[in-house]
């Protein structure tokens, strides 16, 4: 009954700090989503196909779809985005991500895939699924569609319980392994769950990686730390109502200060 009512004072919360953002004509400028499942069961990181698409097709009707390259262009000072924009980043590497290609293709969307590398031996419990993962013959067909396939580490084991060689076999094996599957560089990683420290993030610039994405709530634009880039989750538990406004900006700050000062996750 709590969890109820706490979901719903959160919608209610983005609703109104979203509408608020729309009368005063503050518009997101660049974010980028972060999904993991396409399903109709409870895991919570699940979301039904039927969902997504209605999710997917609004955010085409409101905004541009662009590429985690577009953005790390923006952020070293290359390319200026003016129009609102965004990405669609799924991670883990799940095979239900294939229902969506045909849509994602007809709507020109160019989505990044963060994918284990290492799916003969996950860590089932961090991971809190048995999903079946995409196989290596599934990733080039995604490859041959156009998507980008960046590193969420090879088990997805927790960082911060690892020894720095346990880290960087995670880290630098994964590039390696993944770069070997898809016979092209891998340039971007995915902090597994966005957690990270100072030895991690240094660990994935070791290994040669671009950019890395993590789970914080922020702005991104030139100013933004091409090793902590923030995205924004999806799960079951957001209505379509809160997800019209999951990004706008008092709801990124609203979740921020939430997180930092009370300890929470909204």
């Amino acid at each position: 009954m709590i969890a109820k009512l706490k979901l719903l004072l959160r919608k209610y919360i983005y609703i109104f700090l979203g509408t608020v953002d729309q009368i005063f004509g503050r518009n997101p400028k660049i974010f980028i989503l972060c999904y993991h499942s396409i399903s109709d069961d409870s895991w919570r990181f699940g979301v039904s196909l039927s969902t997504l698409e209605k999710q997917i097709k609004f955010l085409s009707s409101k905004y541009s779809a662009i590429t985690l390259q577009d953005v790390e262009s923006v952020i070293k000072g290359k390319r200026r985005i003016t129009q609102p924009s965004f990405v669609i980043t799924f991670d883990d590497g799940y095979k239900e991500v294939l229902l969506i290609r045909n849509l994602m293709k007809k709507l020109g969307i160019t989505p990044t895939l963060f994918m284990l590398s290492d799916t003969k031996n996950p860590d089932y419990k961090e991971l809190d699924t048995k999903r079946e993962f995409l196989t290596p013959k599934d990733m080039q067909l995604l490859l041959s569609d156009g998507w980008n396939i960046g590193s969420h580490g090879a088990t997805h084991t927790d960082f911060w319980n690892m020894s720095s060689h346990e880290i960087e076999k995670e880290i630098i094996g994964s590039r390696k392994q993944l770069q070997k599957v898809c016979n092209r560089a891998v340039s971007y990683f995915a902090y597994p769950k966005g957690r990270y420290t100072k030895n991690i993030v240094d660990t994935v610039k070791k290994a040669g990686y671009q950019a890395a994405f993590s789970m914080d709530d922020g702005k991104i634009d030139s100013q933004t730390n091409l090793f902590t880039i923030p995205r924004v989750g999806v799960d079951r538990t957001h209505t379509f109502a809160e997800f019209q406004f999951l990004f706008s900006p008092s709801v990124i700050a609203f979740r921020k200060f939430i997180k930092e000062h009370i300890g929470i996750i909204v």
